[in-house]
């Protein structure tokens, strides 16, 4: 476990975030955190998002992050220059059956930081969904020794009363697909 220290400093950093609608359904947004004391870019990324209707949703996403000064001390062995690509998505193989799915690499470290992959089946009754999984939990992605977790996930929701499985999938392809939770909303 490791516990980074805030830095002191005498200026605040600058923060600007723009939004581009190419059109109804592209969308760029990009964002960027200038560090005054050390004249520098601290943090920053940049997304591109599709989303054709509620069922066709596809975003790529690029972040950077400098931990050095920031947070304090990086652990010996990992790269303090944060770099990560997400990438996530729901598309529609028929009016019944879509695939999901998300993979968040960070390149610095070379490691998978979350993956899924999965079928969502649904009818006028009930949907079902199996994901596959593979991540590293928040709390760890500091520490050397990835301790990567995997598993297979189920979800039977009976349209209209409610999923037996709990809302642990759905929180899953919510946090982890822009978008998700309108596409939800909407099915």
């Amino acid at each position: 476990w490791v516990t980074l220290q805030p830095r002191n400093t005498d200026r605040s950093a600058l923060i600007s975030e723009g939004v581009y609608q190419f059109s109804d359904t592209w969308r760029f947004n990009a964002d960027v955190q200038w560090n005054e004391d050390q004249q520098r870019i601290d943090e920053g990324s940049a997304a591109f998002r599709f989303q054709s209707d509620e069922n066709h949703i596809f975003n790529i996403a690029y972040r950077y992050r400098l931990l050095v000064d920031l947070y304090g001390p990086v652990p010996a062995g990992l790269d303090p220059r944060i770099k990560q690509t997400d990438i996530s998505g729901v598309w529609p193989l028929n009016d019944q059956w879509r695939l999901l799915g998300r993979w968040h690499y960070d390149h610095s470290n070379s490691r998978n930081l979350d993956s899924f992959a999965g079928v969502e089946y649904s009818n006028c009754c009930a949907t079902v969904r199996l994901i596959g999984r593979e991540w590293i939990d928040e709390d760890e992605f500091f520490l050397l020794q990835d301790r990567t977790k995997s598993g297979v996930f189920f979800q039977l929701t009976l349209n209209g009363l409610g999923n037996i499985s709990g809302g642990g999938i759905s929180r899953l392809l919510s946090d982890g697909i822009l978008g998700f939770k309108e596409y939800e909303a909407n099915e």
